[in-house]
């Protein structure tokens, strides 16, 4: 996760960072409730998908649909958590602090700001 405010668009004229998604699926997923219940979710630590079932209610397919679509996205960073028996297990972590646009008045409107 980055340090500071990462600015998100489509072009990078703007001085903001090229996102690698276009924007309306990335509009498209945070005005999903379970998306961002999601993304609320691994906005303080990472989660396996076992661990967010446990927390959300929501389906394991389409738990893991969405989970795949965030990191798509790079909505989610994918991390792998190493276990004694040799084997690791996938976590997945927000990979960002905040969302926001900027409205050509010049105002700012938070989409999603994490925990």
């Amino acid at each position: 996760m980055s340090s500071g405010i990462r600015q998100i668009s489509e072009s990078s004229d703007d001085g903001g960072q090229p996102f690698p998604a276009p924007v309306d699926d990335m509009f498209d997923m945070l005005g999903d409730s379970e998306s961002l219940a999601i993304l609320q979710a691994t906005s303080d630590s990472a989660q396996t998908a076992s661990e967010l079932e446990d927390q959300l209610e929501i389906s394991c397919s389409t738990l893991y649909r969405k989970l795949n679509c965030l990191a798509d996205m790079s909505l989610l960073e994918v991390r792998y958590r190493p276990k004694r028996n040799g084997h690791h297990s996938k976590e997945y972590k927000t990979s960002f602090e905040e969302i926001f646009i900027r409205l050509p008045d010049g105002e700012e409107a938070t989409l999603f700001q994490g925990n």
